[in-house]
């Protein structure tokens, strides 16, 4: 990649960062309380199957933050089992 090319992905990838930590934040207000594995686990379920719905139906319009809402939802998961450990 290229100078600008570089900077370009950057600049995306800096926005989806800063998009994923505001839905963490959100999320952490609605749901303040730890959930256990397996309840995250079908919260991610229940996210990837709404970004597949978005897919399979063409709707690509909130596709973006659907796949952003999976994410920060791992990333909870992996911040969860990180505190887990400390302890």
């Amino acid at each position: 990649m290229q100078g600008e090319e570089v900077k370009k992905v950057r600049s995306i990838q800096d926005k989806v960062f800063d998009a994923v930590l505001r839905e963490r934040k959100r999320q952490n207000k609605k749901h303040p309380e730890e959930f256990s594995l397996d309840t995250m686990y079908v919260v991610l379920g229940e996210e990837v199957g709404e970004v597949a719905k978005d897919i399979f139906e063409c709707n690509y319009s909130n596709l973006s933050a659907e796949l952003v809402q999976v994410m920060a939802v791992c990333m909870r998961m992996i911040e969860q089992l990180d505190r887990d450990e400390l302890l």
